[in-house]
């Protein structure tokens, strides 16, 4: 067995071949961990970034939001997009009979 390991197989293409192996796999390895901390940390800003305040946070000053959704809240879709609409009735088409 020590007659292998001090072949010129052994050391001269075989234990490189294993060395380079194993650092490309190593490599690797830290790599995709890597990339696994920096998505995480993507989608924990993002998360952070569209986080809705509640009333706990807002306080008393969320009730003008409140007032002013309600009417949005009453309107059907289709009245509502008819309010919000540039383009003005005479521009509409009419509806055949």
């Amino acid at each position: 067995m020590a007659e292998f390991f001090a072949s010129a197989f052994w050391t001269g293409f075989l234990w490189p071949l294993i060395v380079m192996v194993a650092q490309s796999v190593l490599l690797l390895v830290v790599l995709l961990i890597a990339i696994a901390y920096i998505l995480l940390a993507d989608r924990k800003i993002w998360a952070a970034v569209q986080i809705r305040r509640g009333p706990n946070v807002v306080g008393p000053w969320a009730w003008p939001s409140r007032i002013v959704s309600w009417p949005v809240l009453l309107l059907p879709t289709g009245r509502l997009s008819c309010v919000c609409s540039r383009r003005s009735s005479k521009d509409r088409p009419r509806a055949q009979a």
